[in-house]
Formats: C-alpha cells, structure tokens, sequence
C-alpha cells in the first residue's frame, strides 16, 4: 500500500486527469458553458452548444468519490492509478435547451457588463467553485469564483440562474426524469 502522501499524489494526479477529461466528455461549446468543482462532491459540467435558433445541452458528471474508492481498493488497482491505466467514470447526457430558455440566456448575455478579476475573499477548504464560461474556445470569457457570487459579478446572477435550472433539468434527464 502507498504511503499517505504518495496516495495523495497519486489522487491528485488522478484528479487533474479526471477534470480534464471531464471537459472533453462535456463536449465542444460554441455558447455557454457551467462548471461545478466541489470539494468532496461529483463535479458536473454542463455546454450549450447553439446553431441559428437550435440549443442543445450536453451533462457531464464525475463522481470522485465513487472514483477514489475503486481506485485505492486493491494492490492491483493501486498499481493500475500508478501506470495511470484507470479511466475516470464518467455519465453524460444530452437534451435540447427549451427556446424560451434560449431566448432568455441571449438576452442574459447580450449587454452583459463585468470587471476583470476582483479582491480574493480569503480561503477555504471545502466548497464549491463555480465557472461560467461565454463564448467559443477561440474567444470566450470565464468567470470562476468560490462558494458565493461576488458582488461586483452581480450581473452574472440571473445568467448562473438559469444556468442552474438547465442543469436541474439534465440532472433530473440522467437520474430518469
């Protein structure tokens, strides 16, 4: 068995190859896209993929905590995290975005008005980061905080809104309605 630090190297590079991943298995964006990296909780991506008038999400989940336990539940799969031979376990679902939802996110999107950066609020150590991400991946815009909205991105609070009642409704998809 590992030590407890080489155990949490190897989570950790485990970890960021997870996350990764994960981005991938959400899928290429051309729109909006939210990220939810909690601390000890399945970490969820959610693109919206826009053509015309067409909107389709796709959902993206890791579960870590599923994922540590396999990974360090035998000498054997020990090994394979060392020889990085364990895929992440990801689920991934995929839905139309309803238009009068579309409707309402351009026009969350459209003046949209933000300063770059802000004053950190300290630390934490369990939590929730949040990032919204507007645009493609050849000219987008991201804004990551933790745990609460800062107030100085307050005009971000009605677009991570309806963000979040998409995701309610790809959650609910995945779990079978």
């Amino acid at each position: 068995m590992p030590t407890s630090n080489e155990a949490a190297n190897l989570w950790m590079a485990f970890q960021d190859q997870a996350l990764r991943g994960l981005d991938q298995v959400a899928g290429w964006r051309n729109f909006l896209s939210l990220s939810i990296d909690p601390s000890f909780e399945s970490h969820e991506r959610l693109a919206l993929c826009r053509v015309k008038d067409d909107c389709t999400w796709r959902y993206a989940v890791w579960d870590a905590c599923a994922d540590s336990k396999r990974c360090f539940q035998s000498p054997e799969t020990i090994l394979r995290l060392k020889l990085r031979k364990i895929d992440p376990a990801y689920r991934v679902a995929t839905g139309a975005v309803l238009a009068e939802d579309l409707q309402a996110l351009l026009h969350s999107t459209k003046n949209l008005r933000l300063p770059v950066g802000g004053a950190s609020k300290g630390v934490g150590m369990d939590g929730t980061f949040y990032a919204i991400s507007i645009g493609d991946p050849m000219m987008e815009s991201t804004f990551k905080w933790w745990e609460s909205l800062p107030e100085e991105w307050g005009p971000l609070a009605d677009l991570h809104s309806r963000l979040l009642c998409i995701l309610k409704r790809a959650r609910e998809s995945m779990a079978g309605g």
